[in-house]
């Protein structure tokens, strides 16, 4: 082979070898420049200051923990209280998420209204019982007439019955005044378990 030839033959190879050289090179020399002489210029900003730092001695002790976070607190035991009598509402002796035991007080409505029935059903008793006393009185003196014939039998057994009357109201008249007893405790609600 003739050294004309060889060279012919090289040549395109070498224009390959070059091509793939030269940017190589090119984008050598841009790094360099960008990387190089600029980075000595470039001025990097600290956001935030230094906090100084301080050295203690360590030691084994106990620390307060402290949890914070967003979550909803349940109760141990939950019971839906209602009222048994209608009335405003006066008091309210807890905060929500307290704790109460049993017997402690929640809640006290108007007891006026109730109070008022009460004494009411207790002047009832009063009036009747002085009604019972007369007529126990006049019954007694019915039956000494009727003993002696100035009586009719048939005055004797009014008298009879209107002592049992009134003796029935009176019972009637306690009945009354107990359940005006509950419903005035109605209006202290109390916690029914702790």
């Amino acid at each position: 082979m003739s050294t004309e030839a060889h060279h012919e033959r090289r040549s395109p190879v070498r224009w390959r070898i070059v091509a793939l050289f030269v940017p190589i090179a090119i984008a050598g020399i841009v790094a360099a420049r960008f990387f190089g002489e600029d980075s000595a210029h470039v001025v990097v900003h600290d956001p935030a200051p230094k906090v100084p730092v301080e050295v203690a001695a360590a030691a084994r002790q106990d620390v307060p923990v402290y949890l914070t976070g967003i979550g909803t607190v349940q109760a141990l035991n939950t019971v839906t209280m209602r009222a048994q009598v209608d009335g405003q509402l006066q008091k309210v002796l807890f905060t929500e998420g307290q704790f109460v035991k049993k017997g402690d007080l929640l809640a006290v409505i108007d007891p006026r209204p109730f109070q008022a029935a009460l004494e009411q059903a207790a002047a009832r008793i009063q009036q009747d019982q002085a009604n019972l006393a007369n007529a126990k009185l006049i019954l007694s003196r019915d039956e000494k007439l009727a003993s002696q014939d100035f009586a009719t039998q048939q005055a004797l057994d009014t008298q009879r019955s209107t002592v049992a009357q009134l003796e029935a109201q009176i019972a009637q008249d306690q009945a009354a005044r107990d359940a005006a007893a509950v419903q005035l405790s109605f209006t202290q609600i109390t916690a029914p378990l702790d």
